[in-house]
């Protein structure tokens, strides 16, 4: 296929500064900032709401800044639940309205159903609504608006980093407690029908949505609509990269080697309509 405008290239969930992330370095991407004209950071880009690591999270950000500009990308960050803070953007529009990227947390009334603090978040919730119309979760800035709020109000946990069987047995030990909490992550996972309504509420006329947020890749196929999800740098999570290259979508496997964050094999394409370019 030929190529006659740069490529969009979207990441998500890097978690920059967060004690979980794999990502320790943000040059450990450098690869995946290479070939393509701009790059979106579809939120929790880094960490912002613990404050231990708060500081360490914006100089990361900075080095990334600093990173895209060397190679003169554009950089478009968009807000997820755990930057709620910095980046400026709740959503972004591509390919003539063809393509709806935002991370996801708007998908959900209390943010993050699976969270220890759901119950927090909900009691927040209930006092935040009582500021907007009842109506407004057909309003999308105003949902998002109330996302980002809801987000504040809630405690972030620490996975655990250590290497290995340990590690990994420690995060699985602490994922299923409460007893219920993994019933509730199912359910998040294959409920494809709630992004399905997401975007019939706020973008019917789009074809693609892309999201991050549950830290689980996918591709569903719904009537006639793809829903992405590209995962999270974390542990027991995979991460994709999603590129848009003419009048096509195009997601790919990311890989760890040598240190670095390559990109891997293509793992699904979705046709757009017409030649839209790849202008944002």
């Amino acid at each position: 296929m030929s190529q006659s405008h740069p490529a969009i290239r979207i990441l998500s969930d890097l978690h920059l500064a967060h004690p979980g992330s794999r990502i320790s370095d943000p040059q450990q991407i450098a690869p995946l900032l290479d070939g393509v004209g701009a790059v979106v950071f579809n939120g929790d880009t880094i960490e912002e709401r613990m404050k231990r690591f708060s500081a360490l999270g914006s100089q990361h950000l900075e080095t990334l800044r600093t990173m895209c500009k060397e190679r003169d990308l554009d950089v478009h960050l968009i807000r997820g639940n755990h930057d709620p803070y910095t980046p400026p953007l709740g959503s972004l529009d591509l390919c003539g309205g063809q393509v709806f990227v935002t991370h996801g947390d708007v998908i959900y009334p209390d943010v993050s159903p699976w969270s220890r603090s759901v119950a927090s978040a909900r009691a927040a919730l209930e006092q935040i609504e009582k500021d907007y119309p009842p109506d407004y979760r057909d309003d999308l800035e105003q949902s998002l608006e109330v996302s980002r709020r809801v987000t504040m109000e809630m405690q972030v946990c620490r996975p655990s980093k250590r290497a290995g069987l340990a590690g990994k047995l420690k995060t699985v030990l602490s994922q299923a407690w409460p007893p219920t909490r993994p019933l509730t992550i199912l359910k998040v996972w294959t409920g494809a029908a709630r992004a399905a309504e997401t975007l019939s509420r706020y973008r019917p006329e789009a074809k693609v949505f892309l999201v991050g947020h549950t830290h689980r890749t996918f591709i569903h196929r719904r009537a006639g609509r793809v829903f992405v999800n590209t995962g999270a740098f974390l542990p027991m999570s995979s991460a994709w990269a999603v590129d848009i290259l003419d009048a096509q979508v195009q997601v790919r496997e990311i890989r760890e080697r040598a240190g670095e964050f390559v990109l891997g094999k293509v793992i699904g394409e979705v046709e757009l309509a017409g030649a839209p370019g790849t202008t944002l």
